[in-house]
């Protein structure tokens, strides 16, 4: 029997499938937390707990006690976790998608917020900001035109009311997409006036200062030659703003539905307006000039509340992702494709009607073949795709600009004392992963800056070798002093490396294996079940001393590949060791 209190420090679990760690160490540790001081909310453990194998839930409903205590993330209807908890609306569009980036392997972190030399965005990026410019704006003109020819053709459906279906197709989501802009057709009362002038005013900024390298506090620029991708961009950004100031609305149309298009569009402006701006040459360092940052950033800060001082492309991407709602489920490769389709369609509508400003709009796209007009569009959504897996988006909200009311913050829970359990499926998908990790890391954020500094929290995880990042290595190293416990079960040192590696993509091999024994010195108590793997036999013969008079060592001896099932090396934070049956002592009343 070993006392609750010994695993006060932290627990490292090893051992292969079928070993019996879960059900030896894992199980009745959980149960004596869960008990801790149940009949005192302010004394309850606030904890993770991350469950693959679907052994851990039954468990925490059974010694919970109270029910309301309980979250469970993943099951069909429950809640999403708001990645941006707090500070939504304190930041801009550029400034929330930086932020999610933490959601991000190491690597696209890396590119997208990389600087001037990162080749990608310096290069390529101005260029995909372009297209899909070009796109919002051609679907934005053109999306009344095609709405109407679609109800005459009795094509057309509300996708708001329309039952559930399964995964919307290619064609669906490019609908939905229309609907945003031809679906304001319930009247409600409103006014436009303050979103038409502000719109009017962003893309006047935005074509003043875009055009010269040098600019006096007028905007009044010399001349200098613009090169064609932003001269495109140029293009669009004067069409928007034409049609913004000349079209004359019906009366039914000034609803809440078209406020929100107005708004989006003022969203976009101002991230373009910064993005066209702000430009970054080879050496990475913006061209400011004292005018342009007295007018612009006056702009800046009137429009966008905490806009980011430098702009890059991936955060005009994040504000056209989020404001024009395009969908999570959107590919732009299967747009790109739809809008070619239907775009000769459509210049023939605008050549038989006279509509000229529609012509121009379908023109800003041009007429060249799908695969070359979004191709960079491509490379962006392969760093972005976790940002708008349908998985992911049923379990996190991600949406830097509008909040969700069927959301849980995790900062909230750890206040308050609660079990949050997240059950990846066994065979973890990227969705699963990624989102048991940032799960962590808000967990993490919420422990360090949460009120309540007395109470006890604990993270606990099943098979972590799925999940283990550098972050755990630093979390360990302080988490005592935050009064936190972890547990960590997996099946060898083996399995962490290699999925550590996988991850990390940033760190050298050297910084792997020190971030692992970090771990394993940090949580003091470990228990190693039956396991084959050589360098979990090493950690062994290093932590458990020899036979007095140089005899052989007990691992040598008596290796864990002999270990019987429940039975295990046990290394506690006492300093004391033993091979064992192990029977944890689950009634006590919990860590302290």
């Amino acid at each position: 029997m070993i006392p609750a209190a010994l695993l006060g420090t932290g627990s490292l679990v090893l051992g292969g499938t079928g070993s019996g760690k879960t059900a030896s160490i894992v199980i009745p540790l959980l149960k004596g937390l869960l008990r801790h001081r149940q009949d005192d909310p302010g004394g309850r453990f606030a904890m993770l707990v991350i469950d693959p194998k679907a052994e851990l839930l039954d468990v925490v409903r059974a010694h919970i006690g109270d029910p309301e205590r309980l979250v469970v993330l993943g099951e069909e209807g429950s809640p999403s976790v708001d990645f941006h908890e707090g500070a939504r609306g304190s930041m801009s569009p550029m400034e929330a998608f930086d932020h999610a980036l933490d959601f991000l392997s190491p690597d696209a972190r890396r590119s997208v917020r990389s600087g001037g030399d990162n080749q990608y965005w310096q290069m390529a990026g101005m260029d995909l900001a372009r297209q899909l410019v070009g796109l919002v704006a051609a679907i934005e003109s053109a999306g009344r035109t095609v709405v109407g020819m679609l109800r005459r053709r009795d094509m057309w459906e509300d996708p708001t009311t329309r039952s559930a279906a399964p995964e919307p197709s290619p064609s669906r989501v490019f609908m939905e997409m229309l609907w945003q802009v031809g679906g304001f057709f319930q009247p409600q009362e409103t006014t436009l006036a303050a979103f038409r002038g502000r719109i009017a005013m962003a893309t006047s900024v935005i074509e003043r200062f875009a055009v010269s390298n040098q600019c006096t506090r007028r905007g009044t620029g010399a001349g200098v030659t613009i090169p064609p991708g932003r001269r495109d961009a140029l293009r669009v950004v004067r069409l928007i703003r034409r049609m913004v100031a000349t079209t004359e609305w019906p009366d039914d149309m000034r609803n809440e539905a078209l406020r929100t298009w107005f708004r989006d569009v003022d969203l976009n402006m101002t991230a373009i307006a910064e993005q066209l701006w702000r430009r970054y040459p080879s050496s990475g360092t913006p061209e400011a000039p004292v005018g342009q940052t007295l007018l612009l950033d006056a702009f800046v800060a009137t429009n966008a509340p905490g806009s980011s001082w430098y702009a890059q492309p991936a955060g005009l991407l994040a504000g056209l992702l989020a404001s024009l709602r395009i969908g999570r489920e959107t590919r732009f490769d299967a747009a790109g494709k739809e809008v070619q389709a239907i775009g000769d369609a459509l210049r023939r509508i605008a050549r038989s009607v006279g509509r000229s400003d529609l012509a121009e709009a379908l023109a800003a796209i041009g007429s060249a073949d799908a695969k070359t007009m979004f191709w960079h569009a491509d490379i962006a959504m392969s760093l972005i795709k976790p940002l708008i897996d349908p998985d992911v988006a049923r379990r996190l909200h991600l949406d830097p600009v509008r909040a969700c009311g069927a959301t849980v913050s995790m900062a909230d829970c750890v206040e308050a004392g609660r079990v949050v359990v997240f059950q990846p499926q066994l065979l973890a998908t990227d969705a699963d992963n990624a989102f048991s990790r940032t799960l962590k890391q808000l967990f993490f954020r919420a422990t360090l800056s949460r009120r309540n500094r007395t109470r006890g929290v604990a993270y606990i995880v099943d098979e972590a070798h799925r999940y283990l990042t550098s972050d755990e290595a630093e979390w360990v190293d302080i988490c005592r002093a935050h009064r936190g416990i972890v547990c960590l079960a997996s099946q060898s040192l083996a399995s962490i490396r290699l999925a550590m590696a996988k991850r990390e993509v940033d760190l050298h091999s050297e910084e792997i294996g020190a971030a692992i024994q970090v771990l394993a010195t940090n949580l003091a108590s470990k228990y190693v079940f039956r396991v084959s793997d050589q360098g979990t036999r090493e950690l062994l013969r290093n932590l458990i001393p020899s036979s007095p008079g140089g005899g052989v060592n007990l691992v040598d001896a008596r290796p864990p590949t002999t270990l019987r099932v429940g039975e295990c090396f046990a290394l506690l934070a006492d300093g004391s060791f033993t091979r064992a049956r192990i029977r944890l002592d689950a009634d006590d009343e919990g860590p302290p």
